[in-house]
């Protein structure tokens, strides 16, 4: 077995793969890189680390023993989809996607986060998720759409492919040209020229 592992793996990385046969290291690293917080199999937390605590603003002795649902929006944590997300974790599901949740402080925080249950001689015995904090991205994102929707509230849009087809108008160009979309989708931009210009 060992001659197998060295010859798929190159010799300088000899170190690095006998590291991670330990799991203590693969441990340390994530703990290091990701926000970890782990519930029982109801939903209460048992434990949570430093770069979790730190999104948050909570201390652990602030939330060990209590529900996830601390960190939920009151109507989220009330609704048939709360309940369905957690009974989708005992039947042994992950769930991965990009999540809002609540610091201490009452402010949004988005986690792109993964729950994952964990097994012991086949039953569930707690949940963990892996988080990352995305919410800054998520505000950049808020931002740019923003200025789109007042660019395109503003001002007369429309989109081309690289060939000069239409593919696409807002409402302004619309009602400035005085066509449908329907009209103009897939025509060519020179509809809007004059024939001896597009023929040029």
């Amino acid at each position: 077995m060992e001659a197998n592992q060295n010859e798929t793996c190159p010799s300088q990385y000899e170190p690095i793969y006998k590291q991670w046969q330990n799991p203590q290291s693969m441990l340390a690293a994530l703990d290091a890189a990701q926000a970890i917080i782990e519930f029982d199999v109801d939903g209460n937390i048992v434990d949570a680390n430093e770069n979790f605590l730190a999104t948050t603003g909570y201390q652990l002795e602030e939330i060990v023993g209590q529900h996830h649902r601390m960190f939920c929006e009151p109507d989220y944590a009330d609704s048939p989809e709360y309940e369905r997300f957690w009974e989708t974790l005992r039947t042994g599901e992950h769930l991965t996607g990009v999540y809002m949740r609540l610091a201490k402080d009452g402010s949004d925080v988005w986690i792109n986060a993964s729950y994952n249950p964990i097994f012991s001689d086949g039953e569930i015995i707690g949940v963990v998720k892996f988080a990352t904090d995305v919410t800054e991205q998520k505000r950049r994102d808020a931002d740019y759409e923003s200025k789109v929707k007042a660019i395109d509230g503003a001002q007369a849009v429309i989109e081309f492919d690289l060939t000069g087809h239409i593919i696409t108008a807002n409402q302004n160009f619309l009602a400035a040209t005085g066509y449908t979309l329907k009209e103009i989708r897939g025509k060519h931009h020179r509809i809007f020229c004059e024939p001896a210009y597009a023929k040029s």
